[in-house]
């Protein structure tokens, strides 16, 4: 059957949105568009594949209650895990009867997610290799063990997960080749459905068959920074050999440009969510503050700082790390308030901080953000459509200032 993590839609009359996050809804939309308008699905008029993280958009709600109300269904307009409406939905839609799974790195079975051998437990940070040359992955933190992949082999974008369900056939193959070729002949390839494995790679590592946003997010995070500071300095570096390293929590080290291999300290993002966990059973009941590039401006606030380039010493509460961040190292719903102060446009990247951001507050909890006054007007802009973008409600430019939002 298939999975989703949680409810997709809206409830209340269409008057509250459900979790909707990102895979679930494409799941559901992706099982809509294979299900006959005869049977309240819309394979005549397939629903667009674009969604938003928590936020439901009319047509998919529309569509649900649709197809609820054809198939005699309770009509509320929102699909549940293993509930009436999403065994009906599969049952229509004929989905293969492999695990489909709506977020594979929470959901990959134990033998694989937990196996210490997995390529996101295994690899350290990642480089690259010359001005257009393949990735490097490094297996400790100063780089000196590490091997070379083709940029072919990784889905950086689009992501072939997005709009479709997702397979994951079981077991772990021996090769890249056995893999591929069991991929090729499973029942479970048709339209709408991607199919991958899992095999053994170099150094006894486990891939994916298909890396990309899905498979291995932190991963793909960490080689798309790469490939956005590549971008940066690829004028500056000319020939020379461009060292670019990050870590997998996400945390951007400034690439230098030299003849010989630099190095850099990686950080683990298990150990940066048990600080964040930490500080937060700290923080008073219900009243629980982050501050995006905090410097302890805001009092009592965990700090959520990389401390790249940063001036102020001994800043308390920290977690060190990067605004985008917030919603990776936070468990969700963990967080009342979330603030920010003087941030230079250009130094946050909005949308996917605002996503984050979204996760990491509890329902009801707020954002207030207040931007460097350089280039004022086009960056709160920018962070008010982040944020509408993210699902936040109510958002507001207050006295031309800061920006304000409410998780709904």
């Amino acid at each position: 059957m298939s999975r989703i993590s949680a409810s997709v839609g809206r409830s209340d009359n269409g008057t509250r949105q459900c979790h909707n996050l990102p895979a679930d809804q494409s799941l559901v939309i992706g099982l809509l568009n294979r299900i006959g308008q005869a049977q309240g699905g819309r394979r005549e008029n397939p629903l667009p594949t674009n969604v938003v993280r928590g936020a439901a958009t009319t047509d998919l709600y529309q569509a649900i209650l649709a197809f609820q109300r054809a198939q005699h269904l309770s009509v509320d307009g929102h699909v549940d895990p293993e509930q009436a409406t999403l065994r009906r939905l599969d049952e229509l839609a004929g989905a293969p009867t492999a695990a489909i799974r709506s977020t594979p790195t929470a959901d990959l079975p134990d033998s694989i997610h937990r196996s210490a051998n997995y390529v996101e437990r295994r690899v350290h940070g990642v480089g690259i290799v010359g001005l257009g040359g393949p990735f490097r992955l490094d297996l400790d933190a100063n780089g000196t063990r590490n091997f070379t992949m083709p940029r072919s082999r990784f889905n950086l974008s689009p992501d072939p997960f997005s709009g479709n369900a997702e397979v994951a056939l079981t077991g772990i193959y021996p090769n890249e080749p056995q893999a591929l070729a069991a991929v090729q002949s499973s029942v479970a390839r048709r339209p709408g459905f991607v199919v991958y494995a899992h095999y053994r790679g170099p150094e006894n590592i486990i891939f994916p068959t298909i890396m990309s946003a899905t498979t291995t997010p932190a991963l793909i995070r960490a080689l798309q920074r790469a490939l956005d500071e590549e971008r940066q300095y690829a004028q500056a570096a000319s020939s020379t050999l461009l060292q670019a390293f990050f870590t997998l929590a996400g945390l951007r080290y400034a690439p230098v440009v030299r003849a010989a291999p630099a190095a850099a300290v990686a950080t683990d993002l298990q150990a940066l969510r048990q600080t964040a966990q930490t500080l937060l059973r700290n923080q008073p009941a219900g009243r629980a503050v982050v501050n995006l590039a905090g410097a302890g401006e805001v009092s009592g606030a965990i700090n959520l700082n990389p401390l790249v380039g940063q001036q102020v010493q001994a800043i308390p509460n920290l977690v060190r790390a990067g605004a985008e961040m917030v919603g990776e190292i936070f468990p969700a719903g963990s967080v009342n308030r979330i603030v920010a102060n003087d941030v230079i446009l250009g130094q946050v990247n909005w949308a996917t901080t605002a996503r984050g951001c979204f996760t990491a507050l509890r329902s009801g909890g707020t954002v207030s953000i207040a931007p460097y006054a350089g280039q004022l007007a086009e960056h709160l802009e920018a962070i008010a459509a982040a944020l509408r973008s993210a699902g936040f409600r109510n958002v507001a430019v207050e006295a031309g200032r800061f920006v304000t939002a409410i998780k709904p």
